[in-house]
């Protein structure tokens, strides 16, 4: 029997089976995807590096580090150019991260400190006797005594228990990656507001360009289907599009992903608990998607250890409640400032949600 089976291998998910092996636990990994897909998602704010010490895991620095720091952000948002230089912050500015090698060196971690993995997704889960029964798709039967969501935003487990995803206003996220170009790639960040959505750009650690934009689902579709778009899109914006070569992304192939806030209104319960997406998403915007993956990890983590119920649990649902509460709160000025400048039926439909989602 394991102590905990934890569904979802994100950063999420290898964080809080970490801090569960550590402590003796003997704990199950299902990761339904194997490694090697590429996942948008790679900067994330300096506070990481405090948090990630808190956790003794991997730094990010270092002489061969496959991280990169960033040098600042540039914002073009409800019509005013602004620009931050992070090369005075005590704890720098963000980094951007090689996605891949990231979640590899998490996984590692957590194989060293004892977790198993498997390649299975769960198929079906009976609550019994205090534990789980749980059948994998592969027709494995399996017993633990605890359950962790880490599933992402589908949050497959809480939903399948019962819980509701409460959704925000629809976002997608039409991205792709464009070829390296001969001149030195910028360090840099660059967000921009347009009348239809928003724009995300910057140069990953291998030295690829990437390019996001978020908008209405009816236009992610439009655009996916058809690249040129897209493309003239991107270039017509400002500062953003002269950091990209004219032909970087001449033969992209884009992808989507929904990009909307979102959370559980139940996200934890008698012997289960969900973390990171699978507990509360954010929009791009803010950066701090990974951070809270890892954060939540340790939250989650911190309340199986002692005990997985009662004030273990209320104290972890009020502590989701407080990070929703203020994410949102900043997510709104940001909103309502890009739809007092451009007025359009986007901006207007992002606010046109309950503040705290």
């Amino acid at each position: 029997m394991w102590d905990a089976l934890v569904a979802g291998a994100g950063p999420a998910g290898l964080v809080v089976s970490t801090l569960l092996a550590r402590k003796g636990r003997k704990v199950l990994l299902l990761d339904p995807h194997g490694s090697g897909r590429h996942k948008v998602g790679e900067s994330v704010p300096g506070a990481i590096v405090r948090l990630m010490r808190h956790l003794d895991l991997p730094p990010l620095h270092g002489v061969d580090s496959p991280h990169r720091d960033i040098g600042g952000i540039v914002t073009h948002w409800a019509g005013e150019i602004r620009g931050e230089d992070h090369l005075m912050k005590p704890e720098g500015g963000g980094w951007r991260l090689d996605r891949g090698a990231f979640e590899r060196e998490l996984a590692a971690t957590a194989i060293s400190c004892g977790v198993q993995r498997k390649e299975a997704r769960v198929h079906r889960l009976v609550r019994c006797n205090g534990g789980w029964q749980v059948e994998t798709d592969g027709g494995r039967e399996l017993t633990t005594g605890f359950l962790v969501d880490a599933t992402g935003r589908p949050a497959a487990l809480a939903r399948h228990l019962g819980a509701r995803r409460v959704h925000g206003p629809p976002l997608v996220a039409v991205w792709g990656l464009g070829e390296k170009s001969d001149g030195k790639p910028t360090d840099r960040t660059y967000i921009e507001s347009t009348p239809d959505g928003w724009w995300y750009g910057a140069y990953l650690p291998s030295g690829q360009p990437l390019a996001v934009f978020h908008t209405t689902p009816a236009l992610a579709s439009e655009l996916r289907h058809q690249p040129a778009l897209w493309r003239d899109r991107l270039f017509r914006t400002h500062p953003l599009a002269s950091q990209f070569a004219a032909d970087a992304f001449d033969t992209t192939v884009l992808s989507v992903h929904d990009a909307r806030s979102g959370h559980l209104d139940v996200a934890c319960g008698p012997g289960w608990i969900a973390c990171g997406d699978s507990a509360l998403s954010f929009d791009p915007l803010s950066s701090q998607g990974i951070f809270n993956a890892l954060a939540c990890a340790d939250m989650a983590a911190t309340a199986i250890l002692a005990g997985g119920t009662g004030t273990a649990l209320e104290t972890y649902r009020n502590h989701l409640r407080e990070i929703r509460t203020h994410y949102a709160r900043r997510r709104e000025r940001l909103y309502q400032s890009a739809a007092a400048h451009f007025g359009t039926s986007f901006w207007n439909g992002q606010l046109a949600y309950p503040a705290l989602l």
